[in-house]
């Protein structure tokens, strides 16, 4: 599981039967450091290295941090149904805490 921003949303004009009534959101996974800055940080300003289409079903806004399931787990929770789905929104964060000294042990500069 990652932790992800929220930086948009996907419509379809033709949708795989399944999808009908859910929300797809376009969403950057953060790295470390990115994560500690989570707030302010603009994930387009630069590049955003990997974006991808979520399956949301907890309403995310644009902006919000998500736990983000993906692969098998992401579908799991529509089994027995089968849904073509890669990724999901697990959790929507109110906010993630990181150590200082935990930082500093990562810190690659």
């Amino acid at each position: 599981m990652r932790i992800a921003k929220v930086v948009g949303s996907v419509t379809l004009s033709q949708m795989h039967p399944t999808f009908k009534n859910c929300r797809l959101r376009l969403v950057i996974p953060l790295d470390l450091e990115q994560l500690s800055e989570a707030e302010t940080v603009d994930c387009l300003a630069s590049d955003p290295g990997e974006v991808l289409v979520a399956w949301d079903q907890f309403s995310a806004g644009i902006g919000s941090l998500v736990a983000l399931a993906e692969g098998p787990e992401a579908a799991q929770p529509f089994y027995p149904q089968v849904k073509p789905v890669d990724a999901a929104v697990a959790a929507l964060l109110d906010t993630v805490e990181i150590d200082p000294e935990t930082l500093k042990r990562f810190d690659r500069k």
